[in-house]
């Protein structure tokens, strides 16, 4: 089929014109957070956390809905002629639907623990000494903005683990151990924090069900051989229980 050159660029320039508009009523674009919130109610905060390496991501996501009514077009009155009879009055506006439009606020945030220290009664045990091993680690705040408004992220010590080199095991606060063996003894600590945050002036803490693992810098403990006895066997030639003044004798 042949078509006109005129009649052929008339059309091109239609179908440049229909993908050139862009698309009505589309959905405004999600601006994600790096944890995966979305707000999926008008009003309404949704949070959501991601637990890394040694620290939490905090999101927010708020959807704020506006909807505006656009003024009516108005049409044109039409001309009365005197001669005729009178027109019936058209509809001078038209009703336009509401436009509905939502704004979407998100935002993250991130907070860590300090890492828990090893504190040791020894650094230098003997074989048989009780070495007694704990932390003095506690609940820690961080102090974040979400959203623009003040935040307080709490971290708790909720549970403990501690691992020796020579295959000791426990999972309570304060350890007391024994070595039995001499040389060089490596102490490992991991701690869970329990994590809550809430805003400036709330007192409702919002608590995570993720918790987050931090590992102490190893202690290594130095274990020497068994204490010796100060006092030394003595030869005398009297038994001291008798005569206590004898030579070889403390008197």
């Amino acid at each position: 089929m042949f078509l006109p050159p005129g009649r052929l660029i008339s059309i091109s320039l239609t179908l440049a014109i229909l993908f050139w508009l862009p698309p009505t009523n589309s959905a405004p674009a999600f601006a994600g957070t790096p944890c995966g919130s979305q707000a999926t109610v008008s009003g309404r905060l949704n949070f959501a956390s991601k637990v890394e390496t040694g620290r939490v991501l905090i999101c927010a996501d708020w959807i704020k809905t506006t909807i505006s009514i656009p003024s009516a077009t108005k049409t044109p009155k039409p001309k009365v002629i005197p001669p005729r009879a009178p027109a019936k009055p058209k509809q001078t506006s038209k009703p336009s639907k509401p436009r509905r439009s939502d704004i979407r606020y998100s935002h993250s945030t991130s907070a860590a623990p300090a890492a828990p220290r090893i504190r040791s009664s020894t650094l230098n045990p003997k074989v048989g000494q009780t070495v007694s091993l704990g932390t003095s680690t506690g609940s820690q705040s961080r102090y974040r903005y979400l959203l623009g408004i003040p935040a307080e992220v709490r971290f708790t010590p909720s549970s403990y683990s501690w691992r020796l080199s020579d295959g000791t095991k426990a999972d309570r606060h304060r350890l007391a151990h024994t070595f039995q063996v001499p040389g060089s003894k490596e102490v490992n600590l991991r701690v869970k924090f329990a994590i809550a945050f809430r805003f400036a002036g709330s007192k409702y803490w919002r608590k995570l069900s993720q918790a987050i693992w931090v590992a102490a810098a190893p202690l290594t403990l130095n274990v020497g051989s068994a204490i010796s006895s100060k006092r030394k066997p003595r030869f005398v030639y009297y038994d001291c229980l008798q005569v206590s003044d004898a030579l070889g004798c403390d008197g």
